[in-house]
Order: structure tokens, then C-alpha cells, then sequence
């Protein structure tokens, strides 16, 4: 995918089924991600297939272009870097007294 542009998505929601809705703005592309251990990737909406696709969520660089694969070793440390950022979040939510936030 040498010079092909690059879109940014947005999260979009979180499905009752544990899927994130991720939406490309600049042509539509949407995907319905669910996180490791079962990770999954569905295409809603094919948007431009031509354009390298990536989100960021809770500061973590996420890469849902078509082309990317992910091993189990690499899903299983990305998820842990996730509970990371995580717990860090319901202590800082917590320390604010918003913890009845989470």
C-alpha cells in the first residue's frame, strides 16, 4: 500500500454483542471490531479499500486497514497494554470520585 492515503476512523460505539463500531469519515468505511482474546473484524461498509485505515482509542494507535494481521502473541500483548491503560483510567476515575463512572 505504498502512497496510498491514510484515513483516520473514529470510534463509534461499543455493540451489546462486546463489538466496537469504528467509522471512517472521509469514505465511510465501518467495521465492527471485537477485542482479543477473540478478536474479529467484520467490514459493514468497504469505504475506500485503497486507503491504509487507523483509530486511536484510549491513546493506543489502532491499525483496521484491510491488510493488517495480527498474531495471537500480538493480540494477547496489545490486550495487555489495553487492561493497562485501563486500570489506569478507574484509578485516575477513582482518585476523582468518579469511579461510579465505570
Amino acid at each position: 500500500m505504498n502512497g496510498s492515503q491514510k484515513h483516520q476512523m473514529v470510534f463509534v460505539g461499543k455493540h451489546l454483542s462486546g463489538s466496537e463500531e469504528w467509522l471512517c469519515p472521509l469514505c465511510g468505511r465501518r467495521l465492527l471490531m471485537h477485542a482479543p482474546p477473540n478478536y474479529s473484524k467484520k467490514v459493514l461498509a468497504p469505504g475506500d479499500e485503497m486507503a491504509t485505515h487507523s483509530g486511536t482509542k484510549y491513546g493506543l494507535q489502532l491499525d483496521v486497514s484491510e491488510s493488517s494481521t495480527a498474531t495471537g502473541g500480538q493480540i494477547a500483548e496489545d490486550h495487555a497494554v489495553v487492561e493497562e491503560n485501563l486500570d489506569d483510567l478507574r484509578k485516575m476515575l477513582k482518585a476523582a470520585a468518579l469511579d461510579h463512572l465505570l
